[in-house]
């Protein structure tokens, strides 16, 4: 996503884009499948990680990328608890990495947080979803941009206020020519792209305070009047206005 954006990290997805556990047995409870996924991963079985890949989507590129991640994804740390949590209010879905756009292959859900033997260890963090009837770990696909315009720049949507936690906000815009849409899981949110094409804040919450403000590259190209209650907040970027 530009030169500015290849510098970010990932904490989440670093290792959420080619951890991926699905469906070729039933993994109907979440128990069930926090205990395949221990138990795929402590028996450093390769061969049957990748039976339990969820590959839909992936071409060359990932699969390749995914091979190399084998020394880190089997480690010599021993797992022994997992706990699932909600995703972190700034969890993206989607960025540019290598030009290169990356999504994942299915919508998570939620973090399975896995707990090594000693505590020094860390965590290892996997993004899950529900897929059909079964419990899939998330995993990313790749699209290859070709993208020769200017560089990405910082693009921020904040939204002031309180009470959101019943505001539904989805928005649209461009990285490194690429069209993403998307319905935020979180109320403000930095990243680098082209320019955003579209935000809008939807509430039916009476006691909901909200306000919407857009920036690119550091300068404030919306700016709306605080609201109250039930109703919307609009952004739709103006063509004919030079940015």
């Amino acid at each position: 996503m530009g030169k500015a954006f290849k510098k970010m990290k990932y904490p989440i997805l670093t290792l959420a884009i080619f951890l991926s556990i699905s469906t070729s047995q039933a993994i109907e409870s979440k128990e069930e499948f926090k205990a395949s996924v221990i138990r795929t991963l402590n028996d450093k079985d390769w061969s049957g990680y990748l039976a339990l890949t969820f590959k839909e989507g992936m071409n060359d590129y990932d699969f390749k990328t995914m091979g190399e991640m084998e020394p880190i994804i089997f480690n010599e740390k021993i797992i022994i608890d997992g706990e699932f949590t909600n995703l972190p209010k700034n969890h993206t879905a989607t960025f540019v990495y290598d030009n290169r756009m990356f999504s994942q292959t299915i919508k998570a859900q939620g973090l399975l947080i896995l707990k090594y033997e000693s505590e020094s260890e860390g965590d290892l963090t996997l993004q899950y979803a529900k897929h059909g009837e079964d419990y899939v770990i998330v995993t990313s696909k790749s699209q290859k941009l070709d993208w020769d315009g200017p560089d990405d720049v910082p693009l921020s949507i904040m939204i002031i206020g309180h009470d959101h936690e019943n505001l539904k906000v989805e928005g649209s815009w461009n990285i490194s020519g690429v069209s993403v849409t998307e319905e935020l899981s979180y109320m403000s949110t930095n990243f680098n792209g082209q320019y955003i094409e579209e935000v809008t804040i939807t509430s039916d919450d009476p006691d909901a305070v909200y306000q919407l403000k857009i920036l690119q590259a550091g300068k404030e190209v919306f700016d709306s009047k605080p609201r109250k209650g039930v109703g919307e907040i609009k952004y739709q970027r103006d063509v004919n206005k030079s940015e």
